[in-house]
Protein backbone atom coordinates (compact mmCIF):
# COMPACT_ATOMS: atom_id res chain seq x y z
CA UNK A 1 0.00 0.00 0.00
CA UNK A 2 1.68 3.71 -1.42
CA UNK A 3 1.00 5.68 1.82
CA UNK A 4 -0.30 9.34 0.91
CA UNK A 5 2.65 12.43 0.48
CA UNK A 6 3.37 14.34 3.47
CA UNK A 7 2.42 18.06 2.82
CA UNK A 8 4.64 20.64 3.89
CA UNK A 9 3.46 24.47 3.42
CA UNK A 10 6.15 26.60 2.57
CA UNK A 11 5.63 30.51 3.55
CA UNK A 12 7.60 33.08 1.25
CA UNK A 13 7.60 36.87 0.58
CA UNK A 14 6.73 37.38 -3.20
CA UNK A 15 9.76 39.39 -3.45
CA UNK A 16 11.78 35.75 -3.05
CA UNK A 17 10.23 33.53 -5.62
CA UNK A 18 13.77 32.30 -6.71
CA UNK A 19 15.06 31.35 -3.33
CA UNK A 20 11.15 29.57 -3.24
CA UNK A 21 11.21 28.02 -6.11
CA UNK A 22 14.88 26.42 -5.77
CA UNK A 23 13.62 24.71 -2.06
CA UNK A 24 10.11 23.88 -3.35
CA UNK A 25 11.72 22.29 -5.99
CA UNK A 26 14.35 20.46 -3.82
CA UNK A 27 11.74 19.09 -1.21
CA UNK A 28 9.12 17.85 -3.77
CA UNK A 29 12.02 15.88 -6.15
CA UNK A 30 9.21 16.99 -8.83
CA UNK A 31 9.96 15.40 -12.04
CA UNK A 32 7.70 18.06 -13.84
CA UNK A 33 9.18 20.67 -14.82
CA UNK A 34 8.31 23.95 -12.56
CA UNK A 35 6.70 23.28 -8.68
CA UNK A 36 3.34 25.00 -8.17
CA UNK A 37 0.70 24.68 -5.14
CA UNK A 38 0.70 20.95 -4.11
CA UNK A 39 3.23 19.64 -6.41
CA UNK A 40 3.40 15.86 -5.49
CA UNK A 41 7.02 13.47 -6.20
CA UNK A 42 8.08 10.81 -4.34
CA UNK A 43 6.16 11.23 -0.94
CA UNK A 44 6.65 14.80 -0.66
CA UNK A 45 3.45 17.65 -1.39
CA UNK A 46 4.81 21.68 -1.40
CA UNK A 47 2.05 24.24 -1.39
CA UNK A 48 3.73 27.68 -1.89
CA UNK A 49 1.67 30.44 -3.30
CA UNK A 50 3.55 31.86 -5.95
CA UNK A 51 1.01 34.00 -7.73
CA UNK A 52 -2.41 34.92 -5.81
CA UNK A 53 -0.65 36.14 -1.95
CA UNK A 54 0.93 39.68 -2.43
CA UNK A 55 0.73 42.38 -0.31
CA UNK A 56 -1.98 44.96 -0.42
CA UNK A 57 -4.07 42.30 -1.83
CA UNK A 58 -7.13 40.56 0.03
CA UNK A 59 -5.49 36.68 1.61
CA UNK A 60 -6.80 33.49 -0.43
CA UNK A 61 -9.29 31.78 1.84
CA UNK A 62 -7.67 28.86 0.27
CA UNK A 63 -4.54 29.51 2.26
CA UNK A 64 -6.42 28.48 5.65
CA UNK A 65 -7.16 24.70 4.78
CA UNK A 66 -4.02 24.68 3.54
CA UNK A 67 -2.33 25.74 6.48
CA UNK A 68 -4.91 23.04 8.50
CA UNK A 69 -3.99 20.13 5.65
CA UNK A 70 -0.06 20.37 6.16
CA UNK A 71 1.76 18.39 8.18
CA UNK A 72 5.01 20.60 8.41
CA UNK A 73 5.67 24.49 7.74
CA UNK A 74 8.69 25.84 6.87
CA UNK A 75 9.28 29.86 7.19
CA UNK A 76 11.25 31.22 5.01
CA UNK A 77 12.05 34.56 6.96
CA UNK A 78 14.28 36.73 4.72
CA UNK A 79 14.31 40.28 5.57
CA UNK A 80 11.92 40.81 3.02
CA UNK A 81 9.49 38.33 4.33
CA UNK A 82 10.28 40.49 8.08
CA UNK A 83 8.24 43.16 6.66
CA UNK A 84 5.49 41.20 5.16
CA UNK A 85 1.79 41.38 6.95
CA UNK A 86 1.11 38.02 5.18
CA UNK A 87 4.35 36.12 6.48
CA UNK A 88 3.81 37.15 9.64
CA UNK A 89 0.28 35.50 8.93
CA UNK A 90 1.46 32.13 8.22
CA UNK A 91 4.07 32.23 10.88
CA UNK A 92 1.21 32.88 13.00
CA UNK A 93 -0.97 30.11 11.95
CA UNK A 94 1.96 27.61 11.96
CA UNK A 95 3.34 28.49 15.32
CA UNK A 96 -0.69 28.40 16.88
CA UNK A 97 -0.60 24.57 14.87
CA UNK A 98 2.33 23.60 16.89
CA UNK A 99 1.41 23.93 19.72
CA UNK A 100 -2.01 22.51 19.50
CA UNK A 101 -0.38 18.92 18.58
CA UNK A 102 3.09 18.21 19.31
CA UNK A 103 4.00 16.37 16.25
CA UNK A 104 3.25 19.30 13.84
CA UNK A 105 7.12 20.36 12.90
CA UNK A 106 7.47 24.04 12.06
CA UNK A 107 11.07 25.13 10.88
CA UNK A 108 12.15 28.56 10.09
CA UNK A 109 15.32 29.42 7.74
CA UNK A 110 17.17 32.78 8.07
CA UNK A 111 20.16 34.73 7.89
CA UNK A 112 21.50 35.04 11.42
CA UNK A 113 23.03 38.57 10.70
CA UNK A 114 19.49 40.17 9.81
CA UNK A 115 16.72 37.86 12.00
CA UNK A 116 17.97 38.98 15.77
CA UNK A 117 15.44 39.15 18.90
CA UNK A 118 15.91 43.18 17.66
CA UNK A 119 14.46 42.68 14.22
CA UNK A 120 11.96 39.97 15.17
CA UNK A 121 10.40 42.02 18.33
CA UNK A 122 10.40 45.02 15.94
CA UNK A 123 8.45 43.28 12.97
CA UNK A 124 5.82 41.92 16.04
CA UNK A 125 7.05 38.09 15.92
CA UNK A 126 8.24 37.99 19.56
CA UNK A 127 4.98 36.55 20.82
CA UNK A 128 5.45 33.62 18.69
CA UNK A 129 8.51 32.07 20.37
CA UNK A 130 10.53 31.86 17.15
CA UNK A 131 13.57 31.06 19.12
CA UNK A 132 11.86 27.66 20.15
CA UNK A 133 11.39 26.69 16.65
CA UNK A 134 13.83 24.13 14.94
CA UNK A 135 16.02 26.93 13.46
CA UNK A 136 18.46 26.98 10.37
CA UNK A 137 20.80 29.42 10.42
CA UNK A 138 20.91 29.27 6.55
CA UNK A 139 19.24 30.38 3.00
CA UNK A 140 21.41 27.85 0.85
CA UNK A 141 18.64 25.89 -0.47
CA UNK A 142 20.33 22.45 -0.08
CA UNK A 143 21.36 23.17 3.45
CA UNK A 144 17.10 23.77 4.41
CA UNK A 145 16.06 20.99 2.39
CA UNK A 146 18.52 18.70 4.26
CA UNK A 147 17.71 19.72 7.78
CA UNK A 148 13.99 19.27 7.02
CA UNK A 149 13.83 15.89 5.40
CA UNK A 150 16.67 15.03 8.45
CA UNK A 151 13.96 15.68 10.96
CA UNK A 152 10.76 14.93 9.28
CA UNK A 153 12.48 11.28 8.54
CA UNK A 154 10.24 8.78 6.44
CA UNK A 155 7.38 10.12 4.31
CA UNK A 156 4.41 10.01 6.48
CA UNK A 157 0.78 11.51 6.50
CA UNK A 158 -0.73 11.19 10.05
CA UNK A 159 -4.54 12.98 10.88
CA UNK A 160 -4.04 16.93 10.06
CA UNK A 161 -5.53 19.47 12.37
CA UNK A 162 -7.96 19.57 9.58
CA UNK A 163 -9.00 15.99 9.63
CA UNK A 164 -9.42 16.15 13.32
CA UNK A 165 -11.76 18.81 13.10
CA UNK A 166 -13.85 17.22 10.65
CA UNK A 167 -14.09 14.28 12.32
CA UNK A 168 -15.27 16.10 15.41
CA UNK A 169 -18.29 17.61 13.36
CA UNK A 170 -18.71 14.64 11.94
CA UNK A 171 -19.19 12.88 15.01
CA UNK A 172 -21.57 15.63 16.16
CA UNK A 173 -23.81 15.34 12.41
CA UNK A 174 -24.17 11.66 12.97
CA UNK A 175 -27.59 10.58 14.19
CA UNK A 176 -29.04 14.24 12.32
CA UNK A 177 -32.75 13.26 11.20
CA UNK A 178 -32.24 11.91 7.80
CA UNK A 179 -34.79 14.10 5.73
CA UNK A 180 -32.73 17.09 8.00
CA UNK A 181 -29.22 16.01 6.71
CA UNK A 182 -30.32 15.46 3.05
CA UNK A 183 -31.78 19.37 3.28
CA UNK A 184 -28.19 20.41 4.82
CA UNK A 185 -26.44 18.61 2.61
CA UNK A 186 -28.62 20.01 -0.45
CA UNK A 187 -27.72 23.43 0.54
CA UNK A 188 -24.18 22.57 0.71
CA UNK A 189 -24.35 20.99 -2.60
CA UNK A 190 -22.68 17.89 -1.69
CA UNK A 191 -23.62 14.43 -3.34
CA UNK A 192 -24.11 10.92 -2.04
CA UNK A 193 -20.75 9.19 -2.15
CA UNK A 194 -21.22 6.45 -5.06
CA UNK A 195 -21.14 2.69 -3.42
CA UNK A 196 -18.25 1.54 -2.15
CA UNK A 197 -17.92 -2.04 -1.20
CA UNK A 198 -14.93 -1.19 0.99
CA UNK A 199 -16.08 2.14 3.19
CA UNK A 200 -19.52 2.89 4.63
CA UNK A 201 -20.89 5.12 2.58
CA UNK A 202 -23.04 7.27 5.27
CA UNK A 203 -20.05 7.79 7.07
CA UNK A 204 -18.03 9.44 4.15
CA UNK A 205 -21.04 11.39 3.48
CA UNK A 206 -21.42 12.65 7.06
CA UNK A 207 -17.39 13.42 6.38
CA UNK A 208 -17.73 15.12 2.83
CA UNK A 209 -20.70 17.82 4.62
CA UNK A 210 -18.56 18.57 7.96
CA UNK A 211 -15.87 19.03 5.60
CA UNK A 212 -17.58 21.34 3.26
CA UNK A 213 -19.28 23.12 6.53
CA UNK A 214 -15.31 23.72 7.78
CA UNK A 215 -13.97 25.16 4.51
CA UNK A 216 -15.01 28.68 2.82
CA UNK A 217 -17.17 30.63 5.61
CA UNK A 218 -19.93 27.38 6.68
CA UNK A 219 -20.04 26.11 3.28
CA UNK A 220 -21.50 28.74 2.17
CA UNK A 221 -24.15 29.56 4.42
CA UNK A 222 -24.36 33.38 5.62
CA UNK A 223 -24.30 32.53 8.82
CA UNK A 224 -24.72 29.43 11.85
CA UNK A 225 -28.86 30.64 12.54
CA UNK A 226 -29.28 29.19 8.71
CA UNK A 227 -27.62 26.17 9.43
CA UNK A 228 -29.50 25.81 13.04
CA UNK A 229 -32.73 26.36 11.30
CA UNK A 230 -32.38 23.46 9.08
CA UNK A 231 -31.52 20.98 11.75
CA UNK A 232 -33.94 22.57 14.13
CA UNK A 233 -36.12 18.87 14.60
CA UNK A 234 -32.71 17.90 15.84
CA UNK A 235 -32.59 17.46 20.04
CA UNK A 236 -32.04 20.71 21.98
CA UNK A 237 -28.44 19.10 22.90
CA UNK A 238 -27.46 18.36 19.56
CA UNK A 239 -28.20 21.76 18.07
CA UNK A 240 -26.19 23.70 20.96
CA UNK A 241 -23.05 21.81 20.51
CA UNK A 242 -23.34 22.07 17.01
CA UNK A 243 -24.37 25.70 17.19
CA UNK A 244 -21.10 25.82 20.27
CA UNK A 245 -18.41 24.25 17.81
CA UNK A 246 -19.10 26.14 14.28
CA UNK A 247 -19.54 29.84 16.03
CA UNK A 248 -16.31 30.64 15.99
CA UNK A 249 -15.56 30.16 12.72
CA UNK A 250 -15.69 33.48 11.53
CA UNK A 251 -12.95 35.30 13.70
CA UNK A 252 -9.62 35.95 12.48
CA UNK A 253 -7.19 32.89 12.51
CA UNK A 254 -3.82 35.08 12.78
CA UNK A 255 -5.45 37.06 15.78
CA UNK A 256 -6.60 33.59 17.38
CA UNK A 257 -2.48 32.01 16.82
CA UNK A 258 -1.55 35.24 18.18
CA UNK A 259 -3.94 34.71 21.87
CA UNK A 260 -2.58 31.24 21.69
CA UNK A 261 1.38 32.22 22.02
CA UNK A 262 0.62 35.07 24.28
CA UNK A 263 -0.70 31.91 26.65
CA UNK A 264 2.17 30.25 26.02
CA UNK A 265 4.69 33.00 27.23
CA UNK A 266 6.16 32.97 31.02
CA UNK A 267 4.76 35.58 31.96
CA UNK A 268 2.26 35.89 29.75
CA UNK A 269 1.01 38.05 27.52
CA UNK A 270 -1.82 40.56 27.61
CA UNK A 271 -4.02 41.24 24.72
CA UNK A 272 -6.26 44.87 23.05
CA UNK A 273 -9.27 43.26 20.93
CA UNK A 274 -10.99 46.29 19.40
CA UNK A 275 -14.72 44.55 20.14
CA UNK A 276 -17.75 46.05 21.20
CA UNK A 277 -19.03 43.14 22.63
CA UNK A 278 -15.72 41.72 24.02
CA UNK A 279 -17.43 38.81 26.16
CA UNK A 280 -18.79 37.28 22.96
CA UNK A 281 -16.21 37.72 20.41
CA UNK A 282 -13.30 37.43 23.44
CA UNK A 283 -14.99 34.20 23.60
CA UNK A 284 -15.30 33.33 20.10
CA UNK A 285 -11.61 33.86 19.95
CA UNK A 286 -10.44 32.14 22.88
CA UNK A 287 -12.13 29.16 21.78
CA UNK A 288 -10.56 29.50 18.33
CA UNK A 289 -7.08 29.63 20.03
CA UNK A 290 -8.01 26.24 21.74
CA UNK A 291 -9.85 24.64 19.22
CA UNK A 292 -13.12 24.61 21.00
CA UNK A 293 -11.27 22.43 23.65
CA UNK A 294 -11.39 22.76 27.13
CA UNK A 295 -8.15 23.58 28.12
CA UNK A 296 -8.51 26.48 29.61
CA UNK A 297 -10.60 28.53 31.82
CA UNK A 298 -12.49 31.98 31.72
CA UNK A 299 -13.50 33.55 34.47
CA UNK A 300 -16.63 35.30 33.91
CA UNK A 301 -16.20 39.68 35.09
CA UNK A 302 -19.62 41.31 35.37
CA UNK A 303 -20.01 45.17 33.55
CA UNK A 304 -19.17 47.62 36.37
CA UNK A 305 -19.70 51.09 36.52
CA UNK A 306 -16.44 52.97 34.66
CA UNK A 307 -13.28 53.20 35.95
CA UNK A 308 -13.40 50.15 37.71
CA UNK A 309 -10.02 49.69 40.19
CA UNK A 310 -7.47 46.98 39.90
CA UNK A 311 -8.88 45.76 43.25
CA UNK A 312 -12.59 45.78 42.33
CA UNK A 313 -11.45 43.83 39.19
CA UNK A 314 -9.15 41.18 41.16
CA UNK A 315 -12.34 40.74 43.65
CA UNK A 316 -14.58 39.95 40.96
CA UNK A 317 -12.45 36.57 39.54
CA UNK A 318 -11.91 35.98 43.15
CA UNK A 319 -15.69 35.34 43.91
CA UNK A 320 -15.93 33.70 40.38
CA UNK A 321 -13.44 31.43 41.89
CA UNK A 322 -14.89 31.04 44.69
CA UNK A 323 -18.76 30.72 43.10
CA UNK A 324 -17.67 27.77 41.07
CA UNK A 325 -15.96 25.74 43.71
CA UNK A 326 -12.81 26.27 41.68
CA UNK A 327 -10.87 26.83 45.31
CA UNK A 328 -11.55 26.18 48.60
CA UNK A 329 -14.37 27.89 50.04
CA UNK A 330 -12.03 28.67 52.98
CA UNK A 331 -9.69 30.71 50.54
CA UNK A 332 -9.31 34.02 50.74
CA UNK A 333 -8.17 36.65 47.79
CA UNK A 334 -4.68 36.32 48.17
CA UNK A 335 -4.67 32.26 48.42
CA UNK A 336 -6.56 32.52 45.12
CA UNK A 337 -4.00 34.56 43.74
CA UNK A 338 -1.71 32.19 44.36
CA UNK A 339 -3.71 29.01 43.49
CA UNK A 340 -4.33 30.98 40.02
CA UNK A 341 -0.77 30.95 39.85
CA UNK A 342 0.19 27.48 39.74
CA UNK A 343 -3.12 26.96 37.00
CA UNK A 344 -2.34 24.03 34.87
CA UNK A 345 -4.10 25.61 31.83
CA UNK A 346 -4.43 29.06 30.57
CA UNK A 347 -6.74 31.24 32.32
CA UNK A 348 -7.67 34.54 30.83
CA UNK A 349 -9.92 37.29 31.75
CA UNK A 350 -12.06 38.97 29.32
CA UNK A 351 -12.21 42.82 30.80
CA UNK A 352 -15.79 44.03 30.60
CA UNK A 353 -14.32 47.75 29.35
CA UNK A 354 -11.21 49.34 28.43
CA UNK A 355 -8.99 50.72 31.76
CA UNK A 356 -6.47 52.38 32.46
CA UNK A 357 -2.60 51.37 31.77
CA UNK A 358 -1.78 51.61 35.81
CA UNK A 359 -4.66 49.45 36.52
CA UNK A 360 -4.12 46.61 34.09
CA UNK A 361 -0.52 46.83 35.16
CA UNK A 362 -1.55 46.21 38.27
CA UNK A 363 -3.71 43.38 37.43
CA UNK A 364 -1.43 41.55 35.51
CA UNK A 365 1.14 42.07 38.89
CA UNK A 366 -1.96 40.52 40.96
CA UNK A 367 -2.36 37.34 38.59
CA UNK A 368 0.70 37.35 37.31
CA UNK A 369 -0.36 33.98 35.32
CA UNK A 370 -3.73 35.64 33.65
CA UNK A 371 -4.32 36.58 29.75
CA UNK A 372 -6.21 39.91 30.00
CA UNK A 373 -7.89 40.68 26.95
CA UNK A 374 -8.93 44.21 27.09
CA UNK A 375 -11.51 45.65 24.50
CA UNK A 376 -11.12 49.15 22.76
CA UNK A 377 -13.98 49.71 21.11
CA UNK A 378 -14.94 49.96 17.36
CA UNK A 379 -10.93 51.34 16.63
CA UNK A 380 -7.89 49.64 17.38
CA UNK A 381 -5.47 52.49 18.53
CA UNK A 382 -2.09 51.14 20.02
CA UNK A 383 -1.20 53.37 23.29
CA UNK A 384 2.23 53.46 24.41
CA UNK A 385 0.93 53.95 27.84
CA UNK A 386 0.31 50.14 28.13
CA UNK A 387 3.33 48.34 28.11
CA UNK A 388 3.96 44.67 27.03
CA UNK A 389 0.21 44.88 25.28
CA UNK A 390 -0.45 42.84 21.71
CA UNK A 391 -3.02 44.72 20.01
CA UNK A 392 -4.49 42.40 17.79
CA UNK A 393 -4.59 42.31 14.40
CA UNK A 394 -5.92 42.56 11.99
CA UNK A 395 -8.73 44.76 13.51
CA UNK A 396 -12.00 43.31 13.83
CA UNK A 397 -14.30 44.43 11.70
CA UNK A 398 -17.10 45.89 12.96
CA UNK A 399 -19.73 44.99 10.25
CA UNK A 400 -18.40 41.95 10.48
CA UNK A 401 -18.93 41.06 14.46
CA UNK A 402 -22.46 42.75 14.42
CA UNK A 403 -23.80 40.05 11.41
CA UNK A 404 -21.87 37.39 13.58
CA UNK A 405 -23.40 38.35 16.93
CA UNK A 406 -27.27 38.58 15.56
CA UNK A 407 -26.66 35.10 13.94
CA UNK A 408 -25.39 33.07 17.35
CA UNK A 409 -28.72 35.02 19.10
CA UNK A 410 -30.85 34.57 16.56
CA UNK A 411 -29.56 30.78 16.36
CA UNK A 412 -29.96 30.80 19.86
CA UNK A 413 -33.19 32.21 19.83
CA UNK A 414 -34.27 29.09 17.53
CA UNK A 415 -32.71 26.44 20.29
CA UNK A 416 -34.35 28.72 22.66
CA UNK A 417 -37.73 28.67 21.20
CA UNK A 418 -37.77 24.72 20.03
CA UNK A 419 -37.80 24.47 24.07
CA UNK A 420 -40.16 27.08 24.92
CA UNK A 421 -42.59 25.23 22.40
CA UNK A 422 -42.06 21.86 23.74
CA UNK A 423 -43.82 22.87 27.79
Amino acid sequence: MVEPPIRIFVSHSSKDLDLTREICTELAQADAAGCGPYAASRGVEVYADYERLQDGLPWPKQLHEALARCHAGLILLTKSALASDWVLKEATILTWRQSLDPGFRVFIAYDPTEVTEVTLKANRYAPLSIPTIQRIGSLDAVTIVGRVRQTIGAPQSPPTLFDHLVKRLSDLLTGVEKNAFKDLAERLGVDPPAWDPIHDQTARYIEEVGRRLLSESLGGFTGVDDIIAVLSSETKDRLTNILDYLAPYWVDAEVAGRLRALARRTPPGAAALNTSVVQHSGLMYVRRAHHMGLDYLMPDLAGGDSGQTAAEIGGQICKFMRDRKYVLARDDDQAIRKRLAKWPKPVYVLLPERVDADVLADLRRQFSTVIFVMPTGAALEPDDRFADVDWLKPPLDPDVEEREFNSFNAASAIILNKLSSRQ
